[in-house]
């Protein structure tokens, strides 16, 4: 996830252990990294952090073999440990930091070095900068800038000088001051072959390519010269090599009369030869066998010796096309290649039959059980797999699919006897392609095939991680049996490596499975001895530790990992257990801070939750509304569906809070809230007769016993005014006090309704929990206010009222009240005034008042009656 700070962008991710090769430069940064982890708990403890001088580096090492790659997961390490901000990497070279003049160059080189502020700025090649040695060279003077600038903002950025060895040695020798104000130097080694090999498998599957068993060991022997030349490249060279690879590949299947889905993904030891500039070798031994075969096609010996020739090159799509027309005639040898071809080709169903009539030949077996197991016949697989040992004892490929033919026919413990018997035969030879498709997707278990396919990968690379997959493989099948022999595994791994983390920290996870917690705290608690600063595995401690009853130790651990990490996850675990302990307060900040971390899934959904009804029961409605916008379908709970439509109200927009109204109400204290606001909605609506089917007659809340006597008041019932007697307004608000009024104004009791009006338009806002929180309603009762003095024959006093009310809320209700006043007041010229504003606003009204004016006008006004103040709505606003 990429992550915006200052207008720049972090996107790397990648793990140590992911780097194939470079362990010396493993080894250093994880020494680096404990260093930051120490200093980062001593300064919690007040304890004060170990000095260090600064965090620049020397990385010394032919190209291509990572540099640049590590100088962005230097940026991450101390990114997360809080030395720079971003962590983002600006690649500088001599023709990026140099310009025409000194002064040029100066200001060029100090923009670039400030763009890498909080981040790490990369020099490449940086002996270049002081070229032949000449202090009037221009690189001079921008090498002199960085310099400074690695002293000036030695807190904000981390400068990478990267180049050859040699080179980099002189360059250090050479500048004064410079070594000592470089701590780190790393040395990057060359890969080695089969390293190249596994970086170019990774570099083909990125693409969704392979390579063929053939083009790999054609690429293995090529880099095993290659290394120690003078214009090697390493990892380059190999990006190289597949580029062109591709473009052999595509050039070779253009002049192709059918194409399938595995030409397209293979690069074959053609392609490959021609990436190399190896000559036309394999090219000219496949054109002798075609002109052969051409010369007699039906005669199955020229095909089979064509067909040769193409699984030579590693071109099985051409051995399948040449030897399909004579499948019948082609006798046990012919069979077995054909049978090949169709496996590697992906023809699974059509090899099977036609590997079963080929008989003893040799890698028949092996191919047959492949074949077997895409059929399901894992069982009678993992027989012939067996047997197939005999032929190549030693060929890791073939335990390797022996022990997933046993893991998917359930024998648990002799997969992993197979596979651990596969690792101790794989050391320096090449990942073999027919084990990277195998069906293992039919593994039962939630994870449990990506385990075993990350093992079957690992085997080659890295035999320690590979059993902690393949356990891991074992354990996620839900099989008991299959546990007991993961845990024989983990067992084994131990034995050779006590000290590995990945293997206690499994056996902690087994364990807390089987309800073994204690068991599990142990084991993961020398797991954290050995990796202390794995966020994931504090929480899971914490977790075990709270299972077992100790929730003091759990939380302590809780907020130890929350002030070391910053963890959403682990601010979210700790909110929920403040909530639970009713610590609101505390609930809160925790909640904020999960929140501000960036939560994903399930714990983001459950965080704007809670999160959105906390600052909506804080009265912070516009954030918890855009904050409940993140947690789609949260009103399938009661009480964050109150608190979200209590958002909806408040910027009143009753037609969204109706559906999460009109649901079922929550329990406990907002129960009655919950009722009383879907009163307010009904009320509002005009709903009274479900307004009236909601009423329960045994109010516990004021609040709510006035939302039912107003529902009384306006359905005309006869017991509203008692109704509304007995509800005591003494610490109501505007909103409630507006609510009063109206109901009292619908029992035509104008009194009352004035009292109430003018209470309300003086009141402040009441709770937030019953009461909107704007000074709406206390200007709307301005309004009721003059239409009660109007009923009350006191014009007077309600055209000050509706000139106040108009002003406030620029309603044509109001100018309409305004002008009806004036008209009483037998003032008609002045109402022809308002009547001018009130035309612009509502011609409905506009047309009533002209009426009104036209009839108390000149000799009219004799005959006019009175003005009737029922031409005024008391419920305009409702």
């Amino acid at each position: 996830m990429a992550i915006d700070v200052g207008g720049r962008k972090r996107s790397f991710d990648m793990e140590l252990d992911e780097l194939i090769g470079l362990r010396p430069v493993k080894e250093e940064l994880r020494r680096i990294e404990a260093m930051l982890w120490l200093n980062r708990h001593r300064r919690r403890e007040d304890m004060g952090a170990l000095h260090l001088q600064s965090f620049h580096f020397s990385f010394s090492g032919n190209p291509g073999t990572g540099k640049t790659t590590v100088a962005r997961m230097i940026g991450e390490i101390f990114r997360r440990y809080g030395i720079i901000r971003v962590g983002d990497v600006v690649e500088a070279d001599r023709a990026k930091l140099i310009a025409p003049t000194p002064g040029e160059t100066e200001n060029k080189a100090r923009k670039l070095m400030r763009s890498a502020l909080d981040g790490v700025l990369f020099v490449d090649e940086a002996y270049s900068l002081v070229g032949t040695g000449d202090s009037s060279d221009p690189g001079w003077r921008a090498l002199e800038v960085i310099l400074k600038g690695m002293e000036d903002y030695r807190d904000a950025l981390i400068v990478v000088f990267a180049g050859y060895p040699k080179e980099m040695d002189m360059l250090f020798s050479s500048i004064t001051g410079l070594k000592s104000r470089v701590p780190y130097h790393l040395t990057f080694p060359d890969y080695t072959p089969r390293e190249l090999v596994e970086i170019a498998l990774f570099m083909a599957s990125r693409e969704n390519l392979d390579i063929s068993d053939e083009a790999a060991s054609l690429l293995m022997r090529h880099m095993e010269g290659r290394i120690g030349a003078p214009d090697f490249s390493n990892a380059r060279e190999v990006r190289n090599i597949i580029d062109h690879a591709k473009t052999a590949m595509s050039s070779r299947l253009r002049g192709r009369r059918k194409v399938i889905g595995w030409d397209m993904k293979v690069v074959t030891s053609v392609d490959m030869e021609e990436a190399l500039g190896k000559g036309q070798d394999v090219a000219v031994r496949i054109e002798e066998a075609r002109r052969a075969m051409y010369s007699d096609p039906s005669d199955p010996i020229m095909r089979l010796r064509l067909a040769d020739a193409y699984a030579g090159a590693g071109l099985w799509s051409d051995a399948v096309t040449t030897l399909e027309p004579m499948q019948e005639n082609l006798g046990p040898e012919g069979a077995a290649m054909l049978g090949r071809a169709l496996y590697i080709t992906g023809e699974y169903k059509k090899a099977k039959p036609v590997l079963g009539s080929a008989g003893e030949i040799a890698d028949t077996r092996f191919f047959y059980g492949l074949s077997l197991m895409w059929s399901g016949e894992f069982a009678r697989a993992a027989e012939t797999l067996e047997s197939a040992l005999v032929e190549a004892p030693d060929a890791p490929e073939r335990r390797l699919a022996l022990s997933a033919a046993r893991v998917l026919a359930n024998q648990w413990e002799k997969a992993a006897k197979s596979f651990i018997e596969a690792l101790e035969v794989s050391e320096g030879k090449l990942p073999a392609s027919a084990v990277r498709e195998l069906p293992l997707e039919t593994l039962p278990g939630e994870g449990a095939s990506e385990c075993l396919k990350q093992a079957m990968t690992l085997a080659w690379l890295d035999p320690a991680r590979a059993m902690l997959r393949f356990a891991e493989a074992l354990e996620k099948t839900g099989d008991e049996n299959a546990s007991t022999a993961a845990e024989g595994m983990l067992k084994n791994v131990l034995k050779r490596e006590p000290d590995n983390a990945g293997a206690h920290r499994m056996m902690a996870s087994m364990a807390a499975a089987r309800g073994r917690y204690e068991q599990a705290v142990m084991s993961l608690e020398i797991a954290l001895d050995l990796e202390p600063r794995r966020t994931e595995d504090w929480m899971l401690l914490a977790d075990l530790y709270r299972k077992t009853g100790n929730e003091e130790k759990a939380r302590e651990i809780f907020v130890e990992v929350l002030e070391d990490s910053g963890s959403g996850k682990v601010a979210l675990e700790l909110a929920l257990v403040a909530e639970k302990e009713e610590r609101v307060s505390d609930a809160a900040g925790l909640y904020e801070k999960a929140w501000a971390a960036g939560l994903k899934g399930d714990d983001a959904m459950l965080c704007a939750r809670r999160l959105g009804s906390m600052r909506a029961s804080a009265g912070r409605f516009a954030e918890a509304l855009r904050i409940f916008g993140n947690a789609p379908g949260s009103e399938t709970e009661a009480a964050v569906a109150f608190w979200k439509a209590r958002c909806y109200v408040e910027s009143g927009k009753w037609a969204e809070a109706e559906p999460l109204l009109m649901g079922s109400a929550p329990e406990g204290e907002l129960a009655e809230a919950f009722m009383y606001w879907r009163l307010r909605l009904l009320i509002a609506s005009r709903d009274l007769f479900r307004a009236r089917g909601n009423l329960s007659g045994r109010a516990f809340s004021t609040y709510l016993a006035l939302a039912e006597a107003a529902v009384r008041a306006f359905s005309g019932e006869p017991s509203a005014r008692s109704a509304l007697d007995g509800v005591s307004t003494a610490e109501m608000g505007c909103d409630a006090l507006s609510l009063y009024a109206l109901a009292r104004a619908a029992t035509r009791d104008w009194s009352g309704a004035r009292l109430m009006a003018g209470r309300a338009s003086a009141s402040p806002m009441g709770p937030m929990l019953w009461e909107r929180q704007t000074r709406r309603p206390a200007e709307e009762s301005h309004y009721l206010e003059a239409v009660c003095q109007a009923h009350l024959g006191d014009w007077v006093s309600a055209l000050e009222l509706f000139r106040k009310a108009s002003g406030a809320l620029q309603h044509p209700a109001a100018l309409f009240g305004q002008g009806l006043a004036l008209v009483a007041l037998s003032e008609a010229e002045s109402a022809a005034g308002v009547l001018q504003k009130l035309g612009s606003h509502s011609e409905a009204a506009a047309g009533k008042l002209e009426t009104l004016i036209q009839s108390n006008s000149g000799i009219r006004k004799i005959l006019a009656d009175p003005v009737d103040p029922g031409l005024l709505d008391p419920f305009v606003f409702q």
